[in-house]
């Protein structure tokens, strides 16, 4: 039930691509999207409360929806910083070298230049969902053993603490910028 509710909002935020200039993505998305992110975190929270083990793929694939939204709703980009940071790893790329060397940034411009070297993936692309999939695959597991190890909770408390995190702005893991990969 989980995952065809998941599958549902995807397929909204496919259809609600848009290539115009507009303030928010929310002037994009129908409202129903609410009810539908209550109703999959409804289902999820329920399976976890019930559930003896964590799930972290489930609410990895959780984590991925809430950051990933924006790349969906503007396949072009979103915002000025991305264009910035991909026209750079272009160039290093395909020169090998930037002059004057951008040292507050080349840990991302290493990773993205790295994985385009090996992948043969786009620049733009690995850019883009660099941050909002690293997020979703690590920051659940590492929250969960953090509290599982350190603080010996319930396990059942334990097993939903990830999902509270999202309650908590996360506009920094939405797109891949230096501080945000920090």
């Amino acid at each position: 039930m989980y995952l065809a509710v998941i599958a549902g909002i995807f397929l909204v935020l496919v259809k609600s691509a848009t290539t115009e200039s507009i303030q928010s993505p929310w002037l994009a998305i129908p409202p129903y999207i609410f009810l539908l992110y209550g109703v999959a975190t409804i289902i999820l929270l329920t399976f976890l409360l019930w559930s003896k083990r964590f799930q972290p793929m489930l609410v990895s694939l959780h984590f991925f929806l809430s950051l990933s939204l924006v790349l969906f709703v503007y396949p072009l980009g979103f915002g000025f910083d991305p264009f910035i940071h991909q026209a750079t790893e272009k160039i290093i790329l395909a020169t090998g070298s930037l002059t004057p060397k951008p040292f507050y940034y080349v840990g991302q411009y290493s990773l993205v230049v790295w994985l385009a070297y090996w992948s043969g993936l786009p620049v733009k692309y690995l850019d883009s969902w660099l941050l909002p999939l690293l997020a979703s695959l690590f920051l659940p597991s590492v929250i969960y053993y953090s509290f599982r190890e350190n603080f010996r909770s319930n396990a059942r408390a334990v097993n939903i603490l990830p999902l509270v995190f999202l309650a908590w702005p996360y506009a920094t893991l939405i797109q891949t910028t230096p501080q945000g990969l920090s």
